[in-house]
């Protein structure tokens, strides 16, 4: 097992850690040791979500925090409103969406896929096709001080696939109430569970996702496949082959 600290570096704007057993480097994006005695290997990615601290406390009312003692509030709210990119201009730029415009960055390994908030919140409930996975997507516009959040699912259950749409009513046990074409199962879409109907008590999956500025998800995804609205493909492959990753150096060569 290793423990990990901030090294002061970074890669595409994007932290770079150091472990204290063997000093290597690694890439919080890429998920890799970049440099050392372990460049190469991979740490295995969680899937997490972001959530307001009232949802938090309702939902796992015995649930840890971890409290470092800073001041309450978000200390970047400021680099929202404004248009700097990073303390270093991008190496990849793709001006299909603006540099600023949040996405949802799907990692599912060997691909990536972004959908920009623009397109989610036409479409807040998403069912998808991608990289061999059934997806779901789902938007939530109900945070603290009508701050949006946004996640992603393994829309399978068992052998079914389910085809996912906003609940016709409000549920009292969901705080973002979905229903299924196949089963009318009402599901919570802010954790994945169903809580009324036949499949009560079932989970989905909640798939590795980011959320980002386009610039950075760019930046270290320029491969990326893009979410552009319910006219496109089903299947929007990009490939990344991340065994053959090569870790980005500054211009003088250095991490």
């Amino acid at each position: 097992m290793l423990t990990f600290g901030v090294s002061g570096k970074l890669v595409r704007n994007n932290l770079v850690m150091y472990d204290h057993q063997t000093n290597s480097l690694w890439s919080q994006a890429y998920s890799q040791a970049i440099q050392g005695d372990l460049a190469g290997k991979s740490l295995s990615l969680l899937a997490s979500r972001v959530m307001g601290w009232a949802d938090w406390r309702e939902q796992y009312p015995d649930g840890l925090v971890l409290n470092r003692g800073y001041r309450y509030g978000d200390p970047y709210s400021f680099y929202y409103r404004d248009t700097e990119t990073g303390v270093r201009s991008p190496v990849n730029r793709d001006d299909r969406l603006g540099a600023k415009e949040f996405v949802l960055g799907l990692d599912l390994g060997e691909q990536v896929k972004a959908y920009p908030f623009r397109e989610l919140s036409k479409t807040p409930v998403l069912n998808d096709v991608f990289a061999g996975r059934s997806v779901l997507t789902v938007l939530d516009t109900h945070g603290p001080g009508g701050t949006a959040f946004a996640y992603a699912y393994d829309r399978r259950v068992g052998e079914r696939t389910l085809t996912f749409l906003r609940a016709p009513a409000p549920s009292a046990g969901a705080a973002l109430p979905l229903t299924d074409e196949e089963t009318r199962t009402v599901w919570d879409g802010r954790t994945g569970e169903a809580i009324e109907g036949s499949l009560k008590g079932k989970r989905l999956e909640l798939l590795p996702a980011t959320l980002s500025f386009w610039f950075s998800w760019v930046d270290l995804f320029p491969d990326t496949a893009l979410y552009q609205g319910p006219g496109e493909a089903k299947e929007s492959p990009s490939p990344l082959a991340p065994g053959a990753f090569t870790a980005p150096r500054d211009e003088e060569g250095g991490y």
